[in-house]
């Protein structure tokens, strides 16, 4: 007699229950592989994770990059007629502490919102 996938016949010859043998060895192997992509998918993870971290040293960068060149601005500007002096350029008046802040924050907030949108 035949094996069905909901009941088994307890009346199985042996080539039969080899095969149900056959068919349970595999699942295991596949239970096996499904761990390995679970493992991978943790790596991954993991690497993702790092490139992160790396994307949050290159916003550091950045905004290094963007305070040395607010400085070059305020330079140029001194030049300019007195454009500093207008009351909408305020933002020389930032301390270099108070310029990291600031870019951190909106880095932050970018992030957030990143995560939030997946």
């Amino acid at each position: 007699m035949k094996m069905s996938y909901y009941s088994v016949d307890t009346h199985l010859t042996s080539p039969e229950l080899n095969q149900y043998q056959v068919q349970v060895d595999n699942w295991t192997v596949n239970t096996n592989n499904c761990s390995l992509d679970a493992y991978y998918w943790l790596l991954d993870a993991y690497f993702w994770s790092i490139d992160d971290n790396n994307w949050s040293l290159d916003a550091k960068n950045w905004t290094l990059n963007a305070y040395f060149w607010s400085l070059d601005a305020y330079n140029s500007s001194l030049d300019a007629n007195n454009w500093s002096d207008r009351p909408t350029n305020n933002l020389r008046n930032l301390s270099f502490s108070q310029w990291i802040q600031a870019i951190n924050y909106l880095f932050i907030k970018k992030k957030r919102n990143e995560k939030e949108s997946y």
